[in-house]
């Protein structure tokens, strides 16, 4: 699935400049550099398809379960790493004579090579070992498919370590470890790095309540949820989403403050994590699968490129559209769509843009705005499901029950929280 960095940075899934928190350190619970490496690219390069979902998901669910720890040790891992990436250089000689008299000749005026030698080999033989361990420990557990082909290409490997090792010199096992060992050395740290990732995957789907959803594929867009919820807010109010049927379009109104864009970004969230084979926040998720994740929570302008405000909108919606104008399917969601502009031509901007998206039955789409005059003009024969937040005002003070209804709020309470913070009463003492 086609997912960009605007994307990756609207829904934090990735850290951003101000250096908030992102879900990919949420999730991360790894040992090792390259597990936080395979973690990262997994859970920013998105799949699309349904069966390649469905085996990240059967090494998610038996990961999730207690006890089924692959048994990487991160200190070795960095040790037989740094080893690898070492400059010294191996022993020319290949013959045991010519490895022998070099041995003797090295030790004798290279004492720093030879103790890397014997502490890399020690350190690799030890990883081997270690590994061996740790796949007879998870072959017990009847893992599944795309887990059993993993220590698979593990076992293969360590044979391959443990077979062209042990020659008796430090240093000959260090020619085999970083020459013709390399590769397998290489390959085997590579692959426990995977291990390390769907471990930790696992673990946070059980740490975090986390449940794998359905991912499928169809004709029509469907997604539907119950109980979503974001993942930095544990304790917060869940909701139902649903886009489907004749009504692929959701547009989604409500006052500031009322939970709005905390929405979008749970349900952008859940949507990408599904799609990466990762279990999402919610109780239960059906989603269809689409080919590209779209999202314009917080556009900004662009000084050096001479973009406005809402010229950035306007782009966006380009890539949308010039996405499903060539058959792709997508799944989008809009923030306040066109507030960088006035009231009169976000109104007519916004009419011709949903109207637009709801055509795309193979997409899905949420749509947030105060304009809530659009719903009134979309009429009820759009493609449009309206769905909505509402506050109240609780002795004096605005209050929020941020549960999701059906319809549109025509609630306005932006004038109430500036007073509620006292601006007119600054504002009125200037000057006097």
């Amino acid at each position: 699935m086609e997912v960009d960095v605007r994307t990756l940075r609207d829904l934090d899934l990735i850290g951003s400049s101000d250096g908030g928190a992102n879900v990919c350190d949420l999730l991360d619970t790894t040992r090792t550099r390259r597990g936080a490496q395979a973690l990262r690219r997994r859970l920013t390069r998105p799949l699309s398809d349904p069966a390649a979902i469905a085996d990240v998901q059967d090494a998610v669910r038996f990961f999730a379960h207690p006890g089924r720890d692959p048994l990487l040790d991160a200190r070795l891992v960095e040790r037989v790493t740094r080893y690898l990436d070492s400059s010294f250089d191996v022993l020319s000689s290949r013959s045991r004579l010519g490895v022998a008299l070099e041995s003797r000749w090295a030790g004798l005026r290279y004492r720093d090579f030879v103790k890397h030698a014997r502490e890399g080999t020690g350190s690799a033989r030890a990883l081997v070992e270690r590994t061996a361990i740790g796949v007879r420990r998870l072959r017990e557990a009847s893992p599944p498919r795309p887990v059993a082909e993993l220590l698979d290409g593990i076992e293969e490997l360590c044979d391959r370590l443990e077979q062209g090792s042990g020659a008796g010199s430090p240093l000959a096992d260090d020619r085999f470890f970083r020459a013709q060992g390399r590769d397998a050395l290489s390959a085997l740290l590579d692959v426990l790095g995977e291990l390390d990732a769907l471990a930790s995957m696992g673990d946070a789907t059980r740490r975090l309540g986390l449940h794998l959803p359905r991912v499928h594929d169809a004709p029509a867009f469907r997604l539907e949820g119950r109980k979503l919820w974001h993942p930095f807010l544990p304790d917060a109010v869940t909701n139902p989403v649903r886009v489907e049927g004749g009504e692929t379009l959701v547009f989604l109104t409500g006052p500031n403050m009322a939970g709005k864009t905390t929405y979008l970004k749970a349900v952008g969230v859940a949507v990408h994590l599904a799609h990466c084979g990762m279990a999402v926040p919610a109780e239960a998720l059906d989603v269809t699968c689409v080919d590209a994740l779209y999202t314009s929570l917080r556009p900004e302008d662009d000084l050096r490129a001479g973009l406005s405000f809402f010229m950035a909108e306007v782009r966006r919606v380009r890539e949308v559209a010039a996405h499903l104008a060539t058959g792709g399917r997508a799944f989008v969601l809009f923030d306040e769509i066109f507030r960088g502009t006035n009231v009169h031509d976000a109104l007519e901007a916004s009419k011709t843009v949903i109207q637009g998206f709801a055509r795309a039955s193979g997409s899905g789409f949420i749509v947030s705005s105060h304009l809530v005059e659009l719903a009134d003009q979309l009429g009820p024969d759009a493609g449009v499901r309206f769905a909505h937040f509402e506050g109240d005002i609780v002795d004096g003070q605005a209050r929020y029950g941020f549960e999701l209804r059906e319809g549109v709020s025509r609630q306005r309470l932006g004038l109430h929280l500036l007073e509620q913070e006292g601006v007119p009463a600054l504002l009125d003492a200037i000057g006097t």
